[in-house]
């Protein structure tokens, strides 16, 4: 939007714009962006797996917990406490 204010264009202008290729062309339907397994949750994956495409099932890209695992928590699983390393011990105290 930066851009086309610096080359003169009215708010009302690129709002209009937006609308005639969102709602009268349905770019937003025609123009994915490209898929990538970082902004995917593993449902978004089994479904590509599936036939199902995100393009199909209504989906986009980043909806749907991107980055969280099968059990609901991002990140991988913690370790036990007798496998952690002492400087993150020292930092998990300096928390509390």
């Amino acid at each position: 939007m930066l851009p086309q204010i610096a080359l003169g264009q009215s708010q009302s202008f690129i709002l209009n714009t937006v609308l005639f290729e969102n709602d009268v062309m349905h770019l937003s339907e025609i123009m994915i962006p490209p898929l990538m397994s970082s902004v995917m949750s593993s449902q978004d994956l089994t479904s590509l797996g599936s036939g199902k495409g995100l393009a199909q099932t209504g989906g986009n890209a980043g909806s749907s917990s991107s980055g969280t695992s099968s059990s609901g928590t991002a990140g991988r699983p913690a370790k036990e406490t007798g496998e952690l390393s002492d400087k993150t011990i020292k930092n998990k105290e300096s928390m509390k």
